[in-house]
């Protein structure tokens, strides 16, 4: 069997994660210790939302994927944030809508540019809960 790795996952931090493989994704709900509704393609995320991610930021098709996902934090709480190739997309979460509606270049995140395109992302938690880490390869910001 050919080994397959989720390329984003974002969590509510309360009762659902959401795991993003190629060109499809899965909300898994906590509560059920399962997967809702089964696997849904990106041209319907956000749930929701009218037409999911723009063209231009994720193509149609098996050759999609994301590079990583992160949640906003503080007085980004209510977005998320996509990373593909050089480019990033941000998604109100409440409104299930894409804020704005274009992709935005990785570079506003004054990241290195060997570190694009990103590996992994995640949020920080206790007392690391204000930052953010970034990785590439062997090394992290």
């Amino acid at each position: 069997m050919a080994e397959r790795i989720v390329e984003a996952a974002l969590s509510d931090g309360v009762s659902t994660a959401t795991f993003f493989l190629t060109d499809q994704y899965v909300i898994y709900d906590y509560a059920t210790d399962r997967v809702r509704d089964g696997i849904h393609p990106l041209t319907e995320f956000p749930v929701g939302a009218a037409s999911g991610f723009p063209a231009s930021f994720a193509p149609s098709g098996p050759t999609t994927s994301l590079d990583t996902g992160l949640r906003g934090k503080g007085p980004y709480a209510e977005f998320a944030y996509f990373f593909r190739g050089a480019n990033y997309m941000r998604v109100r979460t409440a409104a299930a809508s894409f804020d704005p509606l274009e992709a935005r270049p990785i570079s506003l995140w004054n990241l290195p540019g060997s570190f694009i395109p990103l590996d992994a992302a995640f949020n920080g938690a206790l007392n690391r809960d204000a930052y953010c880490y970034f990785f590439k390869a062997d090394q992290y910001i």
